[in-house]
């Protein structure tokens, strides 16, 4: 289901439906994330950490609201290329061979008891 939306925004885009959608839901999580004394200070540790300012939080609606159909589109074909996509599978290997098969045309399998798995 994951690739047929990729393959539909690269084909046809995002909607202003979808953008809008997308949009009123971020704005929508943020408050409750600094609700709290603790959730307010995560965030600001979290600027302080990453080298950023309060403008972070106070712009970030504005930010979201100047997002663009093209800008979308764009972060998604930089993003989400499709001729170079990574898929990890995990299961027993004879039994989704054949799935990763149609997926990619190389395929590195790992023994979970592998060191680096």
């Amino acid at each position: 289901m994951t690739l047929d939306v990729i393959k539909r925004f690269h084909d046809t885009g995002v909607t202003q439906e979808q953008l809008n959608s997308a949009k009123a839901y971020i704005k929508g999580q943020f408050p409750p994330s600094i609700e709290t004394s603790d959730e307010l200070a995560s965030q600001v540790a979290l600027l302080e950490f990453y080298g950023l300012d309060q403008g972070e939080i106070t712009g970030l609606f504005a930010k979201i609201d100047s997002m663009t159909i093209a800008d979308a589109n764009r972060i998604i074909k930089q993003y989400f290329p499709q001729d170079q996509m990574v898929y990890v599978l995990i299961g027993k290997a004879s039994e989704i061979q054949a799935i990763a098969a149609t997926l990619a045309p190389t395929v590195d399998r790992k023994s979970i008891s592998q060191p680096g798995f």
